[in-house]
């Protein structure tokens, strides 16, 4: 009669642990992937709230502008586009008011070159299933994916990161995030 111990070795258990740790493994790798192929709700902005448009009020009696914060209104693109609030405006007035801002219209810029991307051009997608992104990288959250021919609002100034041109773009529903250069060319 041959005697078995009740011990198991090392091996023993790898060979129990290993199958087991090698499903967790590919469970969280495809979980990932889901994840960055769906897209995560969670991790979106909420839109901002619409901006309502107050009038500026003249007063002739005494030299006194009172502006309001506006909003400037983009009839191109149907959107409000809100400015820099401005206080009070009174030539030779209290001394003990708040300081004052001189507000002055935008100035009139020439149009940009046909041709060349620019702050405030207006560019269109060259590609379908273009990402816009929350920040100026490959790694950065897709917030939207374009189609063909959306037209975008340049709004700021390019960077570079992760070997591409990253221009800041508003859409057409005021959504904002970047474009990789290679997916955008100018408007005609």
């Amino acid at each position: 009669m041959s005697y078995q111990p009740e011990e198991r070795y090392w091996a023993d258990y790898l060979r129990i642990a290993l199958p087991i740790v090698g499903l967790l493994l590919l469970v969280g790798l495809f979980w990932y992937w889901a994840a960055q192929f769906i897209g995560d709700p969670a991790n979106t902005e909420p839109s901002p709230p619409a901006t309502q448009a107050n009038v500026a009020v003249i007063n002739a009696a005494t030299p006194t502008v009172v502006v309001a914060p506006t909003a400037v209104i983009n009839a191109e693109q149907g959107t409000l586009a809100p400015t820099a609030p401005a206080s009070t405006d009174t030539p030779g007035g209290d001394p003990t008011a708040a300081p004052t801002t001189q507000v002055e219209p935008p100035p009139a810029d020439d149009p940009p070159a046909t041709g060349q991307i620019t702050n405030g051009s207006t560019v269109v997608t060259n590609d379908d299933g273009v990402n816009l992104r929350d920040a100026p990288s490959v790694t950065g959250a897709v917030v939207d994916v374009l189609s063909m021919d959306i037209l975008l609002t340049v709004t700021g100034e390019m960077t570079q990161a992760d070997n591409y041109d990253w221009w800041p773009v508003r859409t057409p529903g005021g959504q904002e995030g970047y474009v990789a250069a290679d997916f955008i060319a100018p408007a005609p």
